[in-house]
């Protein structure tokens, strides 16, 4: 992410990066905890760290994606 705040030609292109990172930060910090937990529940605890590794990549991309098409639309320009 500090890559791509340092290597932006503009201010909308910066706006739209910091709210793609702050996506995927949210998404990596809900996403890891909610994989374990769903392994888990289904009754197969030693795999709760492949959950929390497979939910947290999941859940940093989704909310990343996210948070780049919603800074599109509210980054001024």
């Amino acid at each position: 992410m500090l890559y791509d705040l340092n290597s932006v030609e503009n201010v909308h292109e910066a706006c739209v990066t910091a709210m793609s990172g702050a996506g995927s930060i949210a998404g990596g910090y809900f996403g890891g905890p909610m994989g374990a937990a769903a392994v888990s529940a289904m009754g197969l605890p030693m795999l709760a760290p492949v959950g929390a590794f497979m939910g947290d990549l999941a859940g940093a991309w989704t909310l990343g994606y996210i948070g780049g098409a919603i800074g599109e639309l509210v980054c001024p320009s």
